[in-house]
């Protein structure tokens, strides 16, 4: 994986009642550099909680603030390949939602896996995403942000087998 997205989202005023959101776009694209390896993978997130922190002499210090329910939903909003714009070739993209409690498990957002006889996501792939927060009624102003943590998982076993026949070919 070469880089995976940040949100920033800024000031939100928040309701009396009601939720309140709010999306934006993401500063970087997800991307994986496939070189050729014939085999299934994936980009997973994960999100911590939503935590609160002040500023002090241009320092974050972290106080016992949280954001109760809220959510970040991410949605794709485009794929890209350097070597196919055949749709069955581009990895499959999934939008979600991630609980903002921390609680939550990973969710892949980028799936790349076998296509007939041939596998996707080779080359490099580059996915857009846009994020919303979803800040429920009730929570106090103040500065929060939580951790996207991004990994990229591979299953070797589901690696396409070259026999000595199919490499004279």
């Amino acid at each position: 994986m070469k880089s995976a997205p940040t949100y920033k989202f800024g000031s939100l005023a928040l309701k009396a009642s009601g939720d309140t959101t709010k999306t934006v776009a993401a500063k970087t694209a997800v991307t994986v550099e496939n070189p050729g390896i014939a085999a299934t993978w994936a980009v997973g997130v994960k999100m911590g909680a939503f935590t609160g922190y002040t500023v002090e002499d241009g320092n974050e210090v972290a106080n016992d603030a949280t954001l109760t329910g809220a959510t970040l939903d991410i949605t794709s909003t485009g794929v890209t390949n350097t070597t196919t714009t055949e749709d069955s070739l581009l990895p499959v993209a999934k939008s979600f939602t991630l609980a903002g409690d921390g609680q939550g498990a990973a969710n892949d957002v980028l799936v790349a896996s076998k296509a007939g006889s041939a596998f996707q996501g080779i080359g490099t792939t580059k996915e857009t995403t846009s994020a919303t927060i979803t800040v429920p009624a009730g929570n106090a102003a103040g500065n929060y942000k939580a951790n996207l943590t991004w990994t990229l998982t591979a299953d070797p076993t589901s690696a396409l087998e070259v026999t000595p026949e199919d490499a004279a070919q």
